[in-house]
């Protein structure tokens, strides 16, 4: 039985079998909702017209690959969710296969793959063509080609590295900062003397591998950066990215926010409010930009402690719990205040239980994850975060790199089953688990507290 939850193939399958049960039985009949709604749209619009002839609002990745499906098959939406199905499932095979590649313990290796079976954000989102499930296969595929890289220095490699780079552009404008990242680090990797750099041809090479990983990403987001410029959007991936910008920096904001101002309606707004954000979103001109932009720089420029403020309160609400489908479950089927909560606590829970073990594994992962790894995973996860630290950001935009974290986890519950405690540490190491454990509890309240309070 451990052995099925080792193989990525086998947990494919229990992860396709576990989401096909939720999406076509427990949520048969929701729709697509929110955000999912809008790419579902985007999809079936690219049929009749593409690439359209208007900018892109929403990045095209995912309707562009939920678009060769719905030629095959037609405009139902069972096809989109099926899609989704394969995608959610396949994060769940690439965990392990991120896994194998660091770990050193079968043991550890059977936890990741049974969290990734059922982990209940993946399970409850599974039929919701939300980018989310779109940006995490390709992030996974980053990390494990990346620890090949780092293992094994290969041009074919950087250059595999990057087309995954730039269809995670595609998908997700946030990835350019993964891009941006490994751009240096790849450097230090390749001339440091301690990862077995030899002085002659280091730095030649380390070049290289970075020509030929930022190649694809150009050659990929070229063509959609020259139609929002065609189409009087400037030289953008997706005007929704220049408006989370605009909106999560200007003096009507609040401080913390867990959606734009405060979850409320644009009718709902005071207004001075609409006033000032006239243009209705995917409809901004090229004077609506300008003018957002101006007083967006000029904000910031004026307030910058409270644009410190703000910026750390996006960093920590990306890693606030997750409980957007549920939300949108107790909405659709009109479950009420106290039919909810077994679906929170399903939700935000088993993301609280897997952050908690991570944050204890980090204390272990020197000695029991490989020198690659130690260093990919958190990189990438912790670039993957940046743009929403100065945007917008919520708990659920962690979902495509919480995967890469599931390795110090196992680690972690690893740890506390051997020893039988529930923080294996002592001393000063204990001390600094506990105080990382009490801070991290104190994030998720505020966050808790913010989102009651906006609603």
């Amino acid at each position: 039985m451990n052995l099925l939850f080792r193989q990525p193939i086998s947990v494919f399958c229990i992860a396709l079998a576990l989401r096909a049960l939720v999406v076509f039985g427990f949520l048969r009949d929701m729709p697509f909702v929110s955000d999912a709604a809008n790419y579902a749209a985007m999809a079936i619009g690219f049929l009749t017209a593409f690439p359209g002839e208007i900018a892109f609002f929403w990045p095209p990745g995912t309707a562009l690959i939920l678009l060769p499906w719905h030629m095959l098959f037609g405009d139902s939406p069972i096809v989109a969710q099926c899609v989704v199905l394969v995608f959610s499932s396949l994060a769940a095979a690439l965990t392990v296969t991120v896994a194998r590649a660091v770990l050193g313990r079968e043991s550890d290796l059977t936890w990741v793959g049974i969290a990734a079976c059922f982990y209940p954000a993946s399970l409850l989102m599974a039929g919701q063509t939300y980018s989310q499930h779109f940006i995490a296969v390709p992030m996974l595929l980053i990390a494990i080609v990346l620890i090949r890289y780092l293992n094994s220095p290969k041009a074919t490699t950087a250059l595999l590295l990057g087309l995954l780079l730039g269809v995670a552009v595609l998908v997700r404008p946030s990835a350019l900062s993964v891009t941006a990242a490994l751009v240096p680090f790849l450097v230090w990797w390749n001339v440091s003397p301690r990862n077995g750099a030899s002085r002659n041809g280091a730095i030649p090479g380390a070049v290289r591998d970075v020509v030929l990983l930022l190649l694809p990403v150009a050659l990929l987001a070229t063509p959609v950066l020259l139609h929002n410029q065609k189409h009087d959007a400037g030289f953008s991936l997706s005007t929704n990215n220049e408006w989370n910008l605009f909106v999560g920096n200007n003096r009507y904001t609040p401080d913390y926010k867990t959606s734009h101002f405060g979850q409320r309606a644009p009718e709902d707004l005071p207004r001075e409010i609409r006033k000032y954000l006239r243009a209705q979103k995917g409809s901004l001109d090229r004077e609506d930009r300008e003018r957002l932009k101006s007083t967006t720089i000029e904000f910031m420029k004026e307030n910058p402690v409270r644009t410190i403020v703000r910026t750390w309160n996006r960093v920590k609400a990306f890693w606030g719990a997750d409980y957007i489908m549920s939300r949108q479950i107790q909405n659709h089927f009109d479950l009420g205040s106290r039919g909810v909560i077994p679906l929170l606590v399903f939700e935000a829970g088993g993301y609280l239980l897997i952050a908690c073990l991570a944050l204890v594994g980090f204390f272990h992962a020197r000695s029991e994850i490989a020198r690659a790894g130690l260093f990919a995973l958190p990189l990438l996860a912790l670039a993957y975060q940046a743009p929403y630290s100065i945007a917008f950001s919520a708990g659920t935009y962690h979902y495509p790199v919480f995967f890469l974290l599931f390795p110090f986890a196992a680690v972690g519950f690893g740890e506390a089953l051997r020893r039988r405690k529930p923080i294996p540490l002592t001393g000063k190491r204990l001390l600094a688990c506990l105080v990382l454990l009490a801070l991290f509890a104190a994030l998720q309240i505020e966050y808790v507290w913010h989102t009651i309070k906006a609603t």
